[in-house]
This record gives structure tokens, sequence and C-alpha cells, in this order.
């Protein structure tokens, strides 16, 4: 979604006459959004991957345990962010 509007304000302000150049500054606070929200992406997709392969080794008490430590960290990162999504 996030990548969706910034697309969508880039293409407007191009229409509107502006360089492709001041465009992308007019954008930057939404590129910074959306980069925050990839980096957010791989690092859960990294943290529950290594989840489930610390499952896969027989550590399952371990993998408890930070399972619930990613559930809070995704959550919390999602509350704080809420704006944006």
């Amino acid at each position: 979604w996030l990548l969706h509007q910034l697309q969508e304000r880039l293409q407007t302000a191009q229409a509107a006459g502006a360089s492709s150049v001041d465009a992308w500054n007019a954008c930057c606070p939404d590129v910074i959004r959306v980069s925050e929200a990839h980096c957010f992406y791989v690092l859960v997709r990294s943290f529950w991957s290594t989840i489930l392969h610390l499952r896969q080794l027989g550590q399952s008490p371990i993998a408890a345990v930070l399972e619930k430590c990613c559930h809070l960290f995704a959550l919390w990162w999602m509350r704080e962010n809420m704006g944006d999504f």
C-alpha cells in the first residue's frame, strides 16, 4: 500500500510539472516510510525463518521463547506505525 501511494505521489508531482528530482525530494518522507517498512519485513521474515530452523533442529524450547519475542516485536512495530497500515 505504501509503495503504491508513493508511486502515485511521484507521478502526480511529475504530471504537475515537477522534475523527477524535485518530485523525488518532495516525496522523501514517503520514501523513508517505504524503506523502513521493507526493512521491518525482511527483519521479521528472517526472525521467523530462524525460529522455524530451530524447531527443525529440535530446539523447541528456545524456539517457543523466540516466537513470543518475534510476535511482540512485530506487534510493537505495527502499533508504533499504525498510521501506515
